[in-house]
């Protein structure tokens, strides 16, 4: 090659020297055609050569370069070798992880409360008007109350009739208990001096008939013993027939005497009767007085208890009329904006009607619209940023209070009246210190800082649904080790399982294999 390019030169320096001629031209540029021709081979060999020592070489060697890992590369080198192979590595630690999401929205009212009278009365005043703010028991419309100051009257009344009337029956009721337990004890007491005097007549007739049969059985006594004495003396003749006669007559009257007290006198017996029937009376009249006590007893409870119900009844439309006396004051059921107001003064309204009087929209929030694979990333809690169009400049602050994982379909829209909640994937938020009305437009930043284990993504192996793989130094060899993780942030990764704190972990590990022998690269 050295030989040749002399020749090239020697004949371009003969070629200068002498005359150029057609045929001395032609040879020129044969000449450098052969020259351009040399250099467009000799040029990318010299190119990869280059290459290879300055790119090629290096990259042996580099843990970030494919040919790391190849069988040229450190790792197949010094595993061939039976050394340790220089490594870097990380002490697993504690990062600040930021997370900032924004999204557009809207403020809506999670709430739409549709203010409906209660009675039907005819619309005194109106005290508000669209686009009011109010709070809750705020009065928002007055009734016509004069029906319904008549109706508290009349049932006032009603009540007031019905305790007079439970007041005398309880009364009544006590005293007529009262007086018939008094009745029947006296006629207890009755009874018992009729039983008394019955049980003294009686002693009395036995005293007196007991007298009375001994003297006539002693003149019995008296009259058979003389008559027996004189029907001797007659029988002997020494008295006349008559004086035997006047003697079985005394005998016969004294026997008709016996007989007569032994049946008992008719005054006895009639005073005896007398006395039981007296007796007899008093008991039948103690026994009414008795039965008239448990009749009482068994009717006066009903009644009272009658009349106490008829009271209670009397009581609740009291309280119902003073309920609706209330409701004649329709007042605010919570903080809100008053968005539309459908009655004026003087109209006639009800229950029954079809259309609200007013709609409150109640808890006024700011809607962000976020994308459902980032609904993880916001929870309740975090604090927000808004931006509203209707402010220009400026910001205000808020805090998530519910993060809304449900889509709002048509197929599941309520139709009802009452309460309208919205749902969408969405996050809302409260804003601090803002009262906005529906439909304000803007967007929202969220925004946590959050001390966590976290790892750089070159440390990873592989990664698929959250788990992943490393490597750490464990004795002076290569351990994999499972772990799961975050999303990437900064091109690092939470590390939420798998790994302690101060573990050594292997960067750039997709050379290494389970249980190659490792050195720390800083050691």
């Amino acid at each position: 090659m050295a030989s040749f390019n002399n020749d090239e030169s020697n004949s371009c320096e003969i070629a200068l020297k002498q005359p150029f001629s057609k045929k001395s031209s032609k040879r020129i540029i044969h000449l450098l055609n052969r020259f351009v021709l040399v250099s467009l081979v000799l040029i990318p060999f010299s190119g990869m050569g280059f290459l290879t020592l300055t790119v090629l070489a290096p990259s042996l060697g580099n843990p970030e370069a494919k040919f790391y890992g190849s069988s040229k590369g450190y790792p197949a080198k010094q595993r061939a070798a039976g050394e340790a192979i220089d490594v870097e590595t990380i002490t697993l630690g504690v990062a600040e992880f930021t997370q900032s999401l924004s999204a557009p929205g809207e403020s809506v009212a999670l709430q739409s409360i549709e203010i409906r009278p209660e009675v039907q009365g005819v619309i005194e005043s109106v005290f508000v008007e669209e686009g009011d703010w109010v709070s809750v028991g705020q009065t928002l419309i007055q009734l016509n109350q004069q029906s319904f100051l008549d109706e508290v009257k009349i049932a006032e009344n009603n009540v007031a009739n019905d305790q007079e009337n439970l007041r005398s029956l309880s009364e009544a009721t006590a005293n007529d208990f009262a007086k018939l337990t008094s009745d029947i004890a006296k006629a207890e007491e009755r009874v018992v001096n009729a039983q008394f005097r019955w049980e003294v007549a009686q002693d009395v007739i036995r005293e007196r008939r007991q007298n009375a049969l001994e003297s006539a059985s002693t003149q019995l006594q008296n009259a058979s013993e003389r008559l027996g004495r004189i029907q001797a003396l007659v029988d002997q003749g020494a008295l006349p027939e008559f004086e035997l006669l006047e003697a079985e007559d005394e005998f016969v009257r004294r026997q008709h005497e016996l007989f007569l007290i032994q049946q008992g006198s008719l005054d006895d017996n009639a005073r005896e009767y007398d006395d039981r029937d007296y007796l007899i009376s008093r008991q039948l009249q103690l026994e009414r007085a008795k039965l008239s006590l448990e009749r009482s007893l068994a009717l006066a409870p009903g009644q009272v208890e009658k009349a106490r119900l008829r009271l209670e009844t009397r009581q609740a439309q009291l309280r119902e009329a003073y309920r609706n006396l209330e409701r004649t004051t329709i007042a605010a059921p919570s903080d809100g904006l008053i968005s539309v107001v459908t009655v004026d003064n003087g109209e006639v309204v009800g229950s029954t009607s079809e259309e609200p009087l007013m709609l409150l929209n109640q808890n006024v929030l700011f809607e962000a619209f976020i994308d459902q694979a980032q609904l993880n990333q916001v929870a309740e809690g975090d604090s927000a940023t808004l931006r509203l169009t209707a402010y220009p400049g400026e910001l205000f602050t808020g805090q998530v209070v519910k993060v809304n994982p449900t889509i709002e379909t048509d197929a599941t829209e309520q139709r009802k009246v009452g309460t309208d909640r919205q749902y969408t994937y969405s996050v809302w938020v409260k804003i601090d210190d803002l009262q906005m009305p529906p439909g304000l437009q803007g967007y929202v930043q969220f925004g946590k800082t959050r001390i966590a284990l976290s790892l750089p993504e070159s440390s990873l192996l592989h990664l698929s649904g959250g788990e992943g793989m490393v490597m750490t130094i464990e004795e002076g060899k290569a351990v994999p080790r499972a772990v799961t993780v975050g999303p990437l942030l900064d091109n690092r990764r939470e590390v939420i399982s798998g790994l302690q704190p101060g573990a050594k972990v292997i960067l750039n590990p997709q050379a290494l294999q389970p249980g190659d022998r490792v050195r720390d690269a800083e050691t």
